[in-house]
């Protein structure tokens, strides 16, 4: 029977190595651009669909701005091509404006996984105390630090996603009230606690994956933060 964490482990594998199409999509952002400073090239181009163009022929180009120059004239275009990704770029919001980038430009261990979920996942190949984990990746435009909602997400996480990130935080936090919260503000379900080994005492500690042997539990709380490994989790509604 197939593993589903080795079976995507292997894919993500190769498409790292062979530079496969997942690697080659992007995900735009509206109302957002990054400065001229930036850029390693500036076309006169028409239209948000040409420059994408411009920038998926260009091997350098990781990022791509499509701009109105100036609000009162849709004639005053220009596209901005960068070859820094999300992580390396200050975004700025300009209204009349669209982002996009590389998947490929993303820094991550495991490629750019699609989940059997349909959403995007990477790991970092950095530590960082939890607010900086959100941080980082919240500047990706579409992701997120990871939170868990269906069962099908829960058994990904504990096939696949706990084995390359044991020990990484969850972004989940206990509440003065003794509830569990994820980071985009809703609850976890007290039917989904059967995945934590123990909540702790405190409203202080935080939840990482726990993958020890054939232990049934995928989670548990961590009494002091320090700096670990994490998942950031991405939407595929923003691939173009």
């Amino acid at each position: 029977m197939e593993v589903l964490g080795l079976r995507l482990l292997v894919t993500a594998t190769l498409l790292v190595l062979t530079g496969a199409i997942i690697d080659q999509r992007m995900i735009i952002a509206p109302g957002k651009t990054f400065e001229i400073s930036l850029t390693s090239e500036i076309a006169n181009l028409s239209s948000s669909c040409k420059c994408k163009m411009r920038c998926n022929a260009l091997p350098s180009c990781s990022s791509w701005s499509f701009v109105y120059t100036n609000e009162f004239n849709t004639n005053t275009t220009e596209c901005r091509i960068s070859d820094q990704g999300p992580e390396d770029l200050n975004l700025n919001v300009h209204a009349n404006s669209i982002y996009g980038y590389k998947l490929s430009s993303l820094n991550s261990d495991i490629g750019v996984i699609t989940g059997p979920d349909g959403l995007l996942y990477i790991k970092p190949p950095l530590q960082y105390p939890l607010q900086e984990m959100r941080d980082h990746c919240d500047k990706i435009p579409g992701f997120r630090l990871l939170i868990l909602k269906t069962p099908l997400q829960f058994k990904f996480a504990k096939e696949f996603l706990a084995t390359v990130a044991h020990g990484g935080l969850l972004d989940l936090v206990k509440t003065g009230s003794n509830a569990l919260r994820w980071g985009d503000g809703t609850f976890m379900p007290t039917q989904h606690y059967s995945y934590i080994r123990s909540i702790g005492r405190s409203s202080d500690y935080l939840f990482q994956f726990r993958m020890i042997d054939a232990d049934e539990f995928l989670i548990d709380y961590v009494a002091i933060e320090g700096t670990r490994s994490f998942i950031c989790q991405g939407s595929e509604n923003l691939l173009w």
